[in-house]
């Protein structure tokens, strides 16, 4: 995914414990297309396409408001076959805040940190 121009950073105390509680959800209306190289999303509210790599492509298919960080993390692992030793949880992280920042997540509901559809 397009991550340039934002720095990585680790998040800490209150705000990384919400972050592992939240279940991202993507918005409804950015949907995906596939291009001949990669996978792309499409918000059709500012007309506008986001590049996937495939790393961010698998985390959004986790963003439907079932799955934590950390159960994207498993997920990422298993799938992937990402040794144990690599901090995955940073770069989960990472694409989920550049996703928001990009405005194809929805907005998170008050208390149970679920995005609104």
């Amino acid at each position: 995914m397009g991550l340039e121009g934002l720095e990585r950073h680790t998040l800490r105390g209150k705000e990384a414990r919400l972050m592992s509680e939240l279940k991202p959800r993507g918005r409804p209306d950015v949907h995906t297309r596939d291009t001949s190289r990669q996978r792309m999303l499409y918000d059709s509210s500012t007309n506008t396409f986001h590049a996937l790599n495939e790393t961010a492509e698998y985390i959004w298919t986790l963003c439907d408001g079932r799955h934590t960080i950390r159960q994207m993390e498993e997920k990422i692992r298993e799938h992937f076959d990402v040794p144990a030793d690599i901090d995955l949880q940073v770069d989960i992280e990472h694409t989920i805040v550049t996703l928001r920042k990009k405005g194809l997540l929805a907005e998170p509901e008050n208390g149970d940190g679920r995005f609104k559809a």
